[in-house]
């Protein structure tokens, strides 16, 4: 896409390395394919110096005269202000036992976010094209309506899982019951779940806690936005896309999956450290507890490598090839898991070990019990 104007896009990631670095890779996407854009990454200040630190000198995020480029803007956030240890910025040292109050700290982004909004609308004379948010910072939806601009919601993980995940949150379907199965509302009648599979975070929500009431809101809202994208794509989720599709009732596009160039070098001697992403795990549980998708075909596997890969956050190199299979106890047999590790070392040629996870990969680990 080309243009001879100049638009301006306002991205909002949330601060965890599973939503920031998708973010990052959608904004080189946009660069790489267009001019007269200027992308905007919007976090705190110890996520932006992060997000910097990834792009090596090589990679150039400033362009010629007419090409796109990529900028980024310090929000102020000041996590002893919230109860939080200090230089709480994101999610990767975030003790579980806090990542409730993390998540409603965040709310306080909104006001920053808004004089953001205006300052570039003042500058420039006109407000940015876009906002493209993350389902965590609903609050942009009003933003963006208040400021004369639209949101496009961007979930990092795939349609399958973001669904469930959202679903579960809104409509607590495990409180309004006494069995121990029940049925999620934007899934087919076949698609049970079971009590025991939920953390107890989860199954104790009523609406009232510390969790529901961020949750709900906030997904409200970004099902209030002008449309949705997923990190996935049509070809390996056609089942997941329609669903969440008839879910949300919006304009929903799959642009993934976005993978970090990183994670597509082929190296037999390089493992990937990865903190699995929570749209991830929601997205495998959920396809495992749906009998009537055959994990053993290939696409399925393929499309959790692709959104593993995605999670990249760190890299380790080491000496001797490894791998440790993501374990689904006895749904998964050895022949799947065979497949696994063919598949990793056929697409993209390096060895992933599962083994570091941050706190919300933890949580939503627990949660779906896998």
């Amino acid at each position: 896409m080309g243009s001879d104007h100049h638009h301006h896009i306002v991205m909002l990631p949330f601060m965890a390395l599973g939503h920031l670095i998708p973010f990052l890779e959608l904004a080189k996407q946009i660069k790489q394919r267009t001019t007269g854009f200027t992308i905007t990454i919007a976090s705190t200040s110890l996520n932006i110096q992060y997000l910097q630190s990834t792009i090596s000198s090589s990679s150039s995020i400033s362009s010629s005269s007419g090409e796109s480029t990529i900028d980024f803007a310090v929000l102020p956030f000041n996590s002893s202000d919230y109860g939080l240890p200090p230089n709480t910025e994101n999610t990767e040292n975030v003790p579980l036992t806090e990542i409730g109050e993390f998540f409603s700290a965040s709310l306080n982004l909104e006001a920053p976010v808004r004089k953001l909004i205006a300052d570039i609308t003042a500058r420039e004379g006109t407000a940015p094209l876009c906002i493209i948010s993350d389902p965590f910072f609903g609050w942009a939806t009003n933003v963006a309506e208040s400021l004369n601009t639209v949101n496009i919601t961007f979930t990092t993980g795939g349609a399958y899982g973001t669904l469930a995940y959202i679903s579960l949150w809104l409509h607590l379907p495990h409180f309004h019951t006494d069995s121990e199965e029940f049925t999620v509302l934007g899934f087919p009648e076949r698609c049970r779940f079971h009590r025991s599979q939920l953390h107890p975070f989860m199954r104790a929500a009523n609406g009232k806690d510390l969790w529901s009431r961020f949750f709900q809101p906030q997904i409200s809202l970004s099902l209030k936005s002008s449309g949705w994208l997923t990190n996935t794509a049509e070809e390996i989720e056609p089942f997941g896309m329609e669903i969440f599709r008839n879910y949300i009732k919006l304009p929903l596009w799959s642009i993934g999956p976005l993978l970090p160039q990183s994670a597509l070098k082929k190296s037999s001697s390089t493992s990937v450290i990865i903190p699995v992403n929570s749209f991830l795990v929601a997205t495998v549980a959920f396809l495992i507890l749906d009998s009537s998708i055959v994990i053993k075909e290939a696409i399925l596997v393929l499309h959790l490598i692709l959104h593993v890969a995605l999670m990249v956050g760190s890299t380790q190199r080491c000496p001797k090839v490894a791998i440790e299979v993501l374990t689904m106890g006895s749904m998964v047999s050895s022949k799947e898991n065979a497949l696994f590790y063919l598949v990793v070392r056929q697409l993209l040629g390096l060895t992933i070990l599962i083994s570091r996870l941050d706190p919300i990969s933890r949580l939503v680990l627990a949660t779906f019990s896998i």
